[in-house]
């Protein structure tokens, strides 16, 4: 994926002393095109695990409704498949 931005005066100078302060913590800089690539998929990333959570609490909840054996069966059946 490619994207093109266009920042103001603001919102170019809120860049650039975001990317200073992010190379100041760095030994070799990086570019503003790898810093905006790092900060997006940051959060992108964080968006994915936050969706991977939610999923994974919807089904603890739905399964505390299930019978004991059948809860039983369903850790069985996903340990089982997180080995292969």
């Amino acid at each position: 994926m490619n994207i093109s931005i266009t920042l103001n005066t603001e919102q170019q100078g809120a860049l650039d002393g975001l990317l200073a302060d992010y190379n100041a913590t760095r030994d070799t800089p990086v570019t503003e095109e790898i810093y905006l690539q790092t900060v997006l998929l940051g959060i992108v990333n964080d968006k994915v695990a936050k969706n991977f959570e939610s999923t994974a609490s919807a089904l603890v909840s739905a399964a505390k409704s299930m019978p004991y054996e059948a809860r039983l069966q369903l850790i069985q059946e996903v340990q089982t498949k997180l080995q292969s």
